[in-house]
């Protein structure tokens, strides 16, 4: 609990007794209640009337500027692309290096993927259109594979020439 401190305590700590009585009279009080008064009724009001463009809600709308530019050069666009892979490559090692770290992202991950799903399945739309993107990603895949065989076999099936 605060201690407060009376006004004999202050002249034994050194204070002028004018000055106290001036600090401790009826109207320096009145003024500090007026003055405290004032600062809650400013913090509520602006707590109530907070503005609704605040600095999170600026960063995200320059966040999708950015974006939108990069997007619309496609050089600069894959070179993002480029080195955004390189840093989650580096960040990825950094964390597998350390095994109470790598612990806390793959739970983070998990709760993150699970949260994703749960709005996916929400809306029948997103959902379908997940399904899409799904099974498109393993027919790329499939087709990856089969022309990597095709390939391998060709390079085994060299007929010489005679």
């Amino acid at each position: 609990m605060a201690k407060y401190l009376k006004k004999e305590d202050f002249i034994k700590l050194g204070y002028s007794p004018e000055f106290l009585d001036e600090y401790f009279s009826v109207q320096s009080e009145r003024e500090l209640n007026a003055v405290i008064k004032e600062k809650e009724y400013l913090r509520k009001y602006y707590y109530e009337h907070k503005k609704k463009d605040d600095t999170k809600t600026k960063t995200k709308h320059e966040q999708k500027n950015y974006y939108e530019k990069l997007k619309a050069d496609p050089e600069k666009y894959n070179e993002y692309l480029k080195k955004k892979r390189e840093y989650c490559k580096k960040y990825h090692q950094k964390i597998k290096e350390d095994p109470e770290k790598y612990e806390k992202y793959k739970k983070r991950d998990r709760e993150n993927k699970k949260i994703y799903y749960r709005r996916i399945k929400s809306d029948p739309e997103k959902y379908k259109k997940y399904l899409e993107r799904k099974n498109n990603n393993k027919r790329k895949a499939r087709q990856i594979k089969t022309q990597e065989k095709t390939s391998e076999n060709k390079e085994k099936i060299i007929i010489p020439k005679s």
